[in-house]
């Protein structure tokens, strides 16, 4: 399964399901994949795509995509190299403020 497709369906999870197990399973996966070099790349990938997929659409997953951009900039920004910050932060930034 795609990590956008994880992402959403998690999200979803998190904030739709009745059954509080799911949810703390959902969180719990999303804190962790909020820690991985793949979340650069994946919340990126998310703000930036024509939405091809509905759900990625979802202004949910949007803004959690937009989070996980915040905290690894705010946690990491230190420790990145420049250009990594150029290629997956700036771009992503200027889609959502100048569309």
């Amino acid at each position: 399964m795609e990590l956008q497709t994880k992402v959403a369906q998690a999200v979803h999870v998190l904030n739709h399901d009745p059954q509080s197990c799911n949810r703390v399973a959902a969180n719990q996966w999303l804190v962790q994949f909020q820690q991985t070099d793949a979340a650069w790349e994946v919340a990126t990938s998310i703000l930036t795509s024509d939405h091809h997929h509905s759900f990625l659409n979802d202004f949910e997953v949007e803004f959690f995509a937009a989070q996980i951009l915040k905290r690894k900039v705010r946690s990491s920004l230190t420790l990145v190299s420049p250009p990594l910050v150029y290629r997956y932060v700036f771009p992503s930034f200027t889609r959502l403020f100048l569309v």
